[in-house]
């Protein structure tokens, strides 16, 4: 059982006692709300409705399931230091397209087990814990890519303003992009909050030894992203208890990816 300490850092609607005793409870949740004007939603996640269900794929790079073409590309260096570059970018919008099938599956888990728990008492405690590890596989390759994508236009910057290849790339990752507010001409700082999410998250996943106090959480209505995350497990440093509905935090994320590829094509003259 969880240590009354730290659960005093957990707001009381998300009581572990309760869940550990009723393996079907479902644990509410705050709405995660932005300002209507800044959610430009439509435009760079597709709501493919199958079955009732909504699944918010990521379009920010290729239609889902479409056959890749020219246009899906950008024609970027191929003789860096760092080797061919559109073999990197090749391989994030590749994995764009995996990141859609986790998602596919983990919306239909989701849905599935809300229905069968219409008229089944008895459940597995595997199940929940499947979609916990299927949001975490998804939280690791949404940073992944991010740090791809940011390693590969400080990369192009770098070319366009020194003419030469680094032997170094000194922001490659979104930790250092966070760490660097000139970053990019500052022009995707209004990605900061949307990357550093994804960062606390896919930290708290790999390193927090106290998420494992919340493993049975899981959303009532929708997929909910819950994490518990201790900076470098050190009770000196205060628990953060995280819930974000997992929808809003993909939307922000495409338009992310939407925003860095027009800031390559836009500054280093890329044709689509």
């Amino acid at each position: 059982m969880a240590s009354s300490s730290l659960l005093m850092n957990i707001p009381a609607e998300y009581s572990i006692r309760f869940l550990f005793v009723n393996f079907r409870a479902k644990s509410r949740h705050y709405s995660y709300t932005r300002p209507l004007p800044v959610m430009r939603e439509t435009a760079y996640i597709k709501r493919i409705t199958v079955n009732k269900i909504d699944y918010p794929i990521i379009e920010s790079l290729k239609k889902h399931k479409s056959i890749l073409n020219a246009s899906d590309f950008l024609k970027l260096p191929a003789n860096s230091v760092f080797g061919n570059l559109n073999l990197s970018y090749h391989e994030i919008v590749i994995r764009v397209e995996c990141i859609n099938d986790l998602i596919i599956k983990l919306y239909n888990d989701f849905y599935n087990l809300k229905d069968y728990l219409k008229s089944n008492s008895m459940l597995n405690p595997t199940t929940v814990y499947e979609q916990k590890m299927q949001t975490e596989q998804i939280f690791y390759w949404l940073r992944k890519t991010a740090d791809e994508l940011i390693s590969l236009t400080w990369l192009l910057d770098f070319i366009k303003k020194e003419n030469k290849n680094p032997s170094k790339l000194k922001v490659s990752s979104i930790g250092e992009f966070l760490h660097n507010e000139n970053a990019f001409n500052q022009e995707l700082n209004s990605h900061i909050k949307t990357l550093r999410t994804i960062n606390e998250i896919s930290n708290g996943f790999k390193h927090s030894f106290i998420n494992s106090q919340i493993h049975s959480y899981q959303g009532s209505e929708y997929p909910v992203v819950f994490a518990y995350t201790l900076n470098y497990n050190d009770l000196k440093n205060k628990p953060k208890f995280h819930t974000l509905e997992l929808k809003i935090v993909l939307n922000d994320y495409a338009i992310f990816l939407k925003d860095i590829k027009e800031y390559i094509i836009l500054n280093h003259n890329m044709e689509k």
